[in-house]
């Protein structure tokens, strides 16, 4: 009975604390918000979240990862390089835009299209980012449970064909396409020559490093 009571007592707790746990597993620990440390506490009750040493990042422990792998993980790395693709698309049509506002001396089209594309390229950063930490965090968390070889084999290559999907797309914004893209203009070089190029190397540095441990 003791042990239906606190089963409750600890999916009560990870109800209460949802949004702060989505977050941690997507950021690939917990933050040091209020928000974060109480859900640290409530959650270590019940042995969920696990640290290394005091200056170890703390995480949901495997159990509770395996479960936001199940529900959201798998499904958000699948639909990533998709999702990264479009969005992408979709700006190269309003740098086409701005361009033309340009020519056209609209002022006002030319300030609405630059605060659109800058809101629109810190979405397409933070998907990238979120994609490459995810998948990382998933390469930690993810096989640990998984006991026979030749399962974990299988597991193993799904993984790697899945990253090597996600470095395509980083690697389809080339330096080239991205310089032919500003064309000169101040602004447009300034978000797609120093901005994204910067985040792109650091969400490369971290897929690779993911997938050197799966090779």
């Amino acid at each position: 009975m003791n042990g239906a009571a606190d089963a409750k007592k600890a999916l009560r707790a990870l109800g209460a604390n949802a949004d702060v746990i989505v977050e941690s597993f997507i950021n690939r620990g917990f933050g040091n918000s209020d928000e974060d440390r109480k859900a640290i506490e409530s959650l270590s009750k019940y042995r969920l979240v696990t640290h290394l040493d005091d200056d170890d990042t703390i995480r949901v422990r495997n159990v509770v990862a395996r479960l936001l792998n199940h529900t959201m993980g798998r499904a958000k790395q699948e639909s990533a390089d998709a999702q990264i693709s479009a969005m992408w698309k979709d700006l190269n049509d309003k740098f086409g835009h701005y361009r033309e506002a340009l020519k056209l001396n609209a002022f006002d089209d030319v300030l609405n299209l630059e605060s659109e594309i800058q809101e629109q390229l810190a979405e397409i950063i933070e998907d990238i980012n979120n994609a490459t930490s995810q998948f990382s965090y998933y390469i930690s968390t993810g096989f640990s449970h998984v006991a026979h070889l030749d399962l974990r084999l299988r597991i193993n290559e799904q993984a790697i064909n899945q990253g090597k999907r996600l470095n395509d797309v980083l690697e389809s914004f080339s330096l080239e396409e991205l310089s032919e893209l500003s064309r000169g203009n101040e602004f447009l070089s300034r978000m797609l020559l120093k901005i994204l190029p910067r985040q792109l190397e650091i969400a490369t540095k971290n897929l690779a490093s993911a997938l050197k441990t799966l090779t």
